[in-house]
């Protein structure tokens, strides 16, 4: 991999966002942690020399896979619990994420 293709900025601060927004975000306890440790497996191979990008794909489509379901909540609405912010500020932290994948 060059220097060219390697995993940018936009990676690192899409995860940085993730993990400050993470405890706002009303997620369990056991989905919380899963979350932190894939967010902060994929800064760590993110940092390397040369960067997997299929684990890094993989790390973020299982913190996805958590977050789809609170970004689309906002219809739901109070039935499931997740309130209009919530399901934005889930929605804002997916396509950042998104935006920054290799």
């Amino acid at each position: 991999m060059t220097a060219e293709s390697r995993p940018d900025d936009g990676l690192a601060e899409g995860v940085g966002a993730l993990l400050a927004a993470l405890e706002h975000l009303g997620l369990r306890a056991e989905e919380e942690t899963g979350v932190r440790q894939d967010a902060e497996a994929v800064l760590e191979e993110a940092a390397r020399q040369e960067p997997d990008v299929g684990r890094l794909r993989r790390l973020m489509g299982r913190i996805q896979a958590v977050l789809v379901p609170i970004a689309a909540g906002a219809a739901a609405g109070a039935a499931t619990g997740v309130t209009n912010g919530t399901a934005q500020l889930a929605q804002t932290v997916l396509t950042d994420l998104q935006q920054a994948l290799p």
